[in-house]
């Protein structure tokens, strides 16, 4: 499934598709949702995380009529990998290695959120909605 995210949007919405390829030189590229996005498992998680990020990438668009979030993988006290998808956070970032403690959320919607893909979005199925923050504050 194809998905026009944002501004290429907007821009093609008001002056046909072909806008577009035009706007492409400008504007970020079209995101494109791998069908192995629609198996991933939200479990739920109740209890606060603990672990370290593996690989960490913010959305580049900003929350609005679409919901938007970071992708975090991060490697628990248990040896287990979980994919966090922190909404609308644009500007929050994690280096590999860091400690953080995962706060999930009971609540959110996981319909139709637009997430950068990560190195293993075919591969780790288990993902929580959820509040990411460094355990050592910078």
């Amino acid at each position: 499934m194809n998905r026009v995210i944002g501004a290429t949007m907007l821009v093609s919405v008001i002056s046909g598709w072909g806008a577009e390829l035009s706007a492409s030189n400008y504007l970020h590229r079209p995101y494109r949702k791998k069908d192995c996005q629609e198996d991933w498992q939200y479990p739920g998680i109740r209890d606060d995380i603990r672990g370290i990020v593996v690989f960490h990438k913010t959305t580049n668009e900003l929350c609005g009529i679409m919901p938007t979030a970071s992708i975090t993988l991060v490697k628990t006290i248990e040896n287990d990998t979980i994919r966090v998808l922190e909404l609308c956070n644009i500007s929050k970032e994690f280096a590999n290695g860091e400690l953080v403690v995962i706060h999930p959320s009971t609540n959110a919607k996981t319909d139709n959120i637009y997430a950068p893909l990560d190195p293993r979005a075919c591969s780790l199925k288990r993902t929580c909605v959820g509040v990411v923050e460094s355990i050592v504050k910078r």
